[in-house]
């Protein structure tokens, strides 16, 4: 069984970039945003509509892989 996946936007990079985003763009990403957190890792792996990619060189504090989605 696979898990519905997480996200963790509490980086501050991240915060500044989000916050300079045009609305649209803030909104577009917010529905992303909705639609990972109701789907696992199975599904996100077999989306048509997202592209993923693994960031090797990084693991979370748990060792767990992050994958940026875009």
């Amino acid at each position: 069984m696979s898990k519905i996946v997480s996200l963790d936007l509490n980086y501050v990079g991240f915060q500044n970039e989000l916050f300079n985003l045009e609305k649209i763009e803030q909104t577009s990403f917010l529905k992303t945003c909705k639609k990972l957190c109701k789907l696992t890792w199975d599904e996100i792996y077999q989306d048509k509509g997202l592209h993923w990619e693994e960031i090797s060189t990084k693991k979370s504090l748990s060792g767990d892989k992050i994958l940026r989605v875009s």
